[in-house]
């Protein structure tokens, strides 16, 4: 299947920036999960370790940055009868103008 590799994603960071020296400097990703799946198997994760965090942060203190993946309808591939949704899957941050040091909103 058709992804953006790891070296196109850290390409596209600013030059300088740790957080591409990070990717630049990443293991491979498995062969058998392409960019797309290795993004969303992590925000699902932060997603739920954000839920599990909160149930003992009070009101104004709970982490806000990873949203409820959204799921569409299961659909059935006629030819292959694999059964699949699409997820959507983001990221919510407080983002200074200057795109460093961003941070999960609280709620």
């Amino acid at each position: 299947m058709a992804d953006i590799t790891v070296a196109q994603l850290a390409a596209k960071i600013p030059a300088g920036d740790s957080v591409k020296t990070w990717w630049e400097d990443a293991a491979d990703l498995p062969v058998d999960a392409p960019l797309n799946e290795f993004l969303a198997k992590t925000l699902k994760a932060a997603y739920e370790a954000a839920v599990a965090a909160n149930a003992n942060l009070a009101a104004g203190s709970r982490i806000d940055g990873y949203p409820e993946p959204i799921n569409g309808a299961v659909t059935t591939d006629p030819e292959t009868g694999i059964m699949a949704f699409i997820s959507t899957l983001s990221v919510r941050t407080l983002v200074p103008v200057n795109f460093n040091s961003n941070i999960s909103p609280l709620v």
